[in-house]
């Protein structure tokens, strides 16, 4: 799609080379806005419109919920919560796959895939 304002350009001097005028010349050229789609680059946290409290209640009450459709106690994922915090290959892998938006699941079927899974 040729932007509005190189379509106009473009009349202007297709008319200025044959000698034409035309019949307007009021007209005001348009530069059209565009829209850019989010960057996919690492989360910082300073970028979010929410509060970080807001979304830690949140993120806390879709695991909360989340467990409790597979049966598994608060005491459980809080012990499981903990052990993550403090590992920190663990957060390594956490931060790698936000910052590229892919699950765990997905890391170990690539690697698979690609012949360096774990044997």
């Amino acid at each position: 799609m040729i932007p509005l304002a190189a379509k106009l350009t473009a009349t202007k001097s297709v008319c200025a080379n044959s000698g034409f005028t035309p019949m307007r010349e009021n007209l005001v050229e348009a530069v059209p806005e565009y829209r850019t789609s989010l960057p996919t680059r690492h989360w910082d946290e300073h970028e979010f419109r929410v509060p970080v409290l807001a979304r830690v209640d949140e993120a806390l009450a879709d695991i909360h919920h989340q467990c409790a459709l597979r049966s598994v106690d608060e005491s459980e994922w809080m012990v499981d919560l903990q052990n993550l915090a403090g590992d920190e290959i663990a957060q390594v892998i956490l931060s790698g796959c936000i910052k590229h938006q892919v699950t765990p699941e997905a890391l170990l079927n690539g690697l698979n895939r690609s012949g360096l899974g774990l044997e």
